[in-house]
């Protein structure tokens, strides 16, 4: 992608220009990365938002509660196959202090 994608993905630095490319090329609308600091806003093509972890899984978990509470269930059942089994109520806990992602477990608690 090289020197043509520093024109349409100015992310710096430049070894981070092929994450953003991948977005535009697939038509993403968003980019999800803990590394936000290397996509400034006023360096990105208007269509891609860059969120961090946690507020893609609250904007997500807030469009489906339902759906977002079933894949948690799913998570539970299928824990144990390889090592401990997890209630549901652990699941959310290790998303929340695991990954922060206080906001989309306080829509499924």
């Amino acid at each position: 992608m090289g020197a043509a994608c520093r024109d349409v993905c100015p992310a710096r630095p430049p070894d981070d220009e092929h994450v953003l490319a991948a977005a535009v090329v697939a038509g993403a609308g968003a980019l999800v990365t803990s590394n936000v600091k290397d996509f400034p806003r006023d360096k990105l093509p208007a269509a891609v938002d860059v969120l961090r972890p946690a507020e893609f899984a609250a904007n997500t978990v807030a469009l489906s509660p339902a759906a977002a509470d079933r894949a948690v269930g799913e998570l539970a059942a299928r824990s144990g196959r390889h090592g401990h089994s997890f209630t549901v109520a652990e699941v959310l806990d290790a998303l929340v202090h695991r990954y922060g992602m206080n906001e989309a477990v306080g829509y499924l608690r």
